[in-house]
């Protein structure tokens, strides 16, 4: 695929400084028609009930947006005994796997029509994944459809994990194979730091102009 580029986030990993930061570029800005008669799409493979800085990453990018009058949509795969009655903006579920015991996550599998159509009636302008594996695979799918740009954000060095999870070699190769793909298919990659991307383009052969 076309090398995927970054560009500032003006954020941490953790919360946004403020919803004028988060897409303050091109045809990102905020304030523009850009975003007056759609939404943001934010894709992550773990969402509460599961907790982590990634997750937690997710929810303030959607409150920060909520609360600034930017309609935003979370979608993540299903979790037994999650209850979304809580958030202020809306959650799409999809079907999950359980690979919990052996990834310590529950396994997005997002084909199909539904999660697609749900994404696509939020009529999303943008769509920003933050895990490259069943959320990226999603926003891809859903971008046939839709005429939306995709931002990734790389936030974890998932070379590594995947080293850490998976023994075969072949097996290894194929996910990274995967993991390639999925970024590269993106229109931007965004990266916490530039370490980050530095690494990334020696792990797995990805040019991503790193600004932070």
């Amino acid at each position: 695929g076309t090398p995927a580029s970054s560009v500032p986030v003006g954020s941490s990993i953790f919360a946004p400084a403020s919803a004028e930061k988060i897409y303050e570029h091109r045809y990102y800005r905020i304030g523009d028609f850009m975003f007056e008669n759609g939404s943001v799409c934010l894709l992550n493979d773990s969402f509460p009930p599961l907790i982590d800085g990634v997750e937690n990453a997710v929810v303030n990018y959607a409150k920060c947006m909520t609360e600034s009058g930017i309609s935003a949509t979370v979608a993540t795969p299903s979790y037994p005994g999650a209850d979304d009655e809580s958030f202020e903006f809306p959650v799409i579920r999809y079907s999950s796997l359980n690979t919990t015991r052996k990834f310590g996550y529950r396994l997005g599998y997002p084909f199909g029509k539904k999660a697609v159509n749900a994404i696509k009636a939020s009529n999303p302008l943008l769509l920003h994944s933050h895990c490259p594996f069943s959320s990226t695979l999603l926003a891809r799918m859903v971008q046939q459809e839709v005429d939306a740009p995709i931002v990734f954000t790389y936030h974890t060095k998932f070379d590594i994990e995947i080293n850490k999870a998976v023994e075969m070699n072949f097996l290894r190769k194929t996910a990274k194979k995967f993991l390639v793909d999925n970024i590269s298919a993106c229109d931007e990659v965004w990266v916490v730091s530039k370490e980050t991307g530095g690494g990334q383009r020696a792990a797995l052969g990805i040019y991503i102009r790193a600004i932070c």
